[in-house]
């Protein structure tokens, strides 16, 4: 009979449902970062929070579906939502900004300087 692994300092244990829904929409986080990266969301907060209405008029997107992407991204901490459909730089979108001078910078593959 197999047991269970138990939590160490190195791994901690995450709850099996929750381990295997993250594993398996991974790739929609991924595909939403690449996309903010794409559209330099990240550069157009860098003076502060701004509407998704004004997000998309200056990326040329779609307002609706650029807040879908943006709210993902909120929802793992990669954008903050401050007010209702504004959003504002976190920490870790001050990473994907282009003028990012952090040793750490991590724009997606194709997209690094």
């Amino acid at each position: 009979m197999a047991t269970a692994v138990t939590e160490t300092a190195v791994h901690p244990v995450m709850d099996p449902a929750r381990q295997l829904l993250q594993l398996t929409t991974g790739y929609q986080i991924s595909s939403c970062i690449y996309t903010a990266a794409s559209l330099n969301i990240a550069d157009l907060l860098a003076s502060g929070p701004r509407r998704v209405e004004d997000l998309a008029s200056d990326t040329k997107t779609n307002a609706d579906r650029l807040y879908r992407v943006l709210g993902a991204l909120v929802s793992v901490g990669v954008f903050a939502e401050p007010q209702p459909r504004t959003f504002a730089l976190s920490a870790a979108a001050e990473f994907l900004r282009t003028d990012s001078s952090s040793p750490g910078l991590c724009r997606p593959g194709p997209l690094k300087a």
